[in-house]
């Protein structure tokens, strides 16, 4: 089955970057299962034979795959298996988040959605198909899984008693677990200040100082806080990433301070990773904040983002209301999480929240971020947000 999704693309330079090349038809490959053989068609597009991902390919491997097609996203799914790819990028990523690599990226050919036969045979094999390309017979060869064998009588576990010291462990980032392992993301920093306001104010000063804030509440309660800075120095976003990786925490927050043309907007905005923009401001901010960035690794970060998603609403959700119910602040989404492709977010690997703290461009809001009693409160207020999500 073939779904298509008439939605916009994660950003122009995606749309624009891989066009639907004109296809020719060359000779079917065909696809042999069980000893019989089907003929699949085939079309030649920038030089590459490529395989449609449409109804003959699927039926004739006898097997119950779907794809979903949201321009430049496509996702194979067979079973509790899926791979997530997109058009141009040679990476994929699994039902687990880890990022794989396709012999070749997807390709727009004809105005469908095609894969060389090689690239089909890895990217089946992803989703638990067992099957191979044999180049010399241009043949996809599908193998049947064999029966499952007879379950074994249920026997009874040991009790725990039986068994000391053999608890189940937490997964690896869990949320629900204390202490968390949390990297910290002040915003900007060094020439990079971020927004300013009227007065003077800098971003990077206000992210830096709630940052540390946080830090100092939360070590005390036990977490584990990695910054990815800690003083006024410029830290691009890459190596921003990069310093999650190698922290391999189970949480990373990245804190900032909006801004905008309009001097009376205000209250908080939340984010998560969302290839596409909840609305046009979010499109504004994510442009913003991701001056340095390259969308191309944006799309390559959602591949593998996709997995956290959910978490990431939950924290999210649980320090937004922690401030707007604690502070009387108001939420601008009226306490929905929004989305937007920030570089942190999509490249982060973890489950992933980005604060915007207030609008540095009302004069009203810079006088409260300049105030370090009010900071002391947001990061009380934010800690006991990140506390509360692991039942703390």
């Amino acid at each position: 089955m073939v779904a298509l999704s008439a939605e916009p693309a994660v950003a122009a330079l995606a749309a624009g970057a891989y066009p639907s090349s004109t296809a020719a038809s060359v000779p079917a490959i065909r696809v042999l299962r069980e000893g019989a053989s089907t003929a699949v068609p085939v079309v030649r597009a920038d030089g590459r034979r490529l395989v449609p991902l449409g109804a003959a390919l699927l039926e004739a491997t006898g097997e119950t795959i779907t794809v979903t097609v949201a321009w430049p996203f496509a996702t194979l799914t067979r079973g509790p298996r899926s791979l997530r790819m997109a058009v141009g990028v040679a990476g994929a990523a699994g039902s687990e988040g880890r990022v794989a690599w396709l012999p070749d990226p997807p390709r727009m050919a004809g105005g469908r959605l095609a894969l060389t036969p090689e690239a089909v045979a890895e990217a089946f094999q992803r989703i638990g198909v067992r099957c191979r390309w044999d180049s010399a017979g241009d043949t996809l060869e599908i193998t049947p899984e064999p029966a499952a064998a007879p379950a074994p009588p249920a026997v009874a576990p040991p009790s725990a008693e039986g068994r000391p010291g053999d608890r189940q462990k937490p997964a690896a980032g869990a949320l629900s677990r204390w202490p968390l392992h949390i990297v910290l993301d002040a915003g900007h920093g060094g020439h990079d200040g971020g927004a300013r306001g009227e007065g003077g104010l800098c971003e990077k000063t206000v992210t830096l100082d709630i940052a540390l804030r946080v830090t100092k509440i939360l070590r005390a309660h036990g977490a584990r806080i990695t910054l990815t800075r800690d003083d006024d120095t410029f830290i691009p976003l890459p190596k921003r990433v990069k310093i999650a990786e190698r922290a391999q925490a189970d949480l990373f927050v990245s804190v900032h301070v909006n801004a905008s043309p309009n001097r009376r907007a205000s209250g908080i905005e939340t984010y998560v990773y969302g290839a596409r923009t909840t609305s046009r401001r979010a499109a504004a901010v994510a442009r913003r904040e991701n001056a340095e960035a390259n969308y191309m690794d944006i799309i390559l970060g959602d591949l593998a983002q996709q997995v956290h998603h959910d978490a990431s609403i939950r924290v999210a959700g649980s320090v937004e209301k922690a401030l707007v119910r604690r502070m009387a602040l108001t939420g601008r989404a009226h306490e929905r999480v929004m989305e937007a492709p920030f570089y942190v977010l999509a490249r982060s690997g973890r489950p992933a929240v980005l604060f915007e703290l207030g609008f540095i461009s009302n004069p009203a809001e810079e006088a409260r971020l300049r105030d370090p009693k009010y900071r002391a409160q947001l990061a009380d207020v934010i800690a006991a947000g990140l506390r509360e999500l692991a039942g703390r």
